[in-house]
């Protein structure tokens, strides 16, 4: 109806909240694929785009030989979604989110860079407050034990960048 009716943005946020659901239901399986958390990711991204008037410049950077790998699902699109929403959002005006992907020894290595307004990281303890980031943060230890979680370095103006550590499991 929408492309019918010539409401391009609607209809391509249609589609992007699809594969969103698509994608995050995977068929009940707590397991997916980087490929499929970076769709997910692009999917809510082009959303906030349509929202934000395409304000959100983001670049993508993940090592094709890591896209097959399994992890457990739901751990970079959240992260992306507080950088909008915690870092981009109130800074207004246009911003950049970066996330690169690559395998490093035995684990996954991500990183979200984002250009937001960035926060002083002494005084917040963002593993106790935010859920978002608690929750990825003790799935990864539980599922893949203590040395893998994700990490934050913020500066005030200048911006945030968390660096998720997943476990291979083969």
């Amino acid at each position: 109806m929408a492309e019918k009716s010539k409401a391009k943005p609607i209809a391509k946020m249609a589609i992007s909240l699809s594969k969103i659901f698509k994608l995050t239901l995977n068929d009940g399986n707590p397991i997916t694929t980087v490929k499929n958390e970076i769709e997910q990711v692009k999917s809510y991204l082009d959303i906030q785009n349509i929202r934000f008037d395409h304000n959100i410049l983001y670049h993508i950077h993940v090592d094709p030989d890591i896209l097959e790998e399994k992890l457990i699902k739901l751990l970079l699109q959240p992260i992306v979604e507080n950088a909008v929403y915690h870092g981009l959002e109130p800074k207004n005006g246009r911003g950049t989110i970066t996330i690169e992907g690559s395998r490093q020894n035995d684990c996954l290595l991500f990183k979200i860079i984002d250009t937001g307004k960035g926060f002083n990281t002494s005084e917040i303890d963002i593993y106790s407050k935010g859920y978002a980031l608690k929750n990825i943060n003790e799935r990864l230890k539980l599922h893949y034990g203590d040395e893998f979680g994700l990490n934050i370095n913020s500066k005030i103006d200048e911006g945030t960048t968390v660096i998720l550590k997943v476990g291979l499991k083969h």
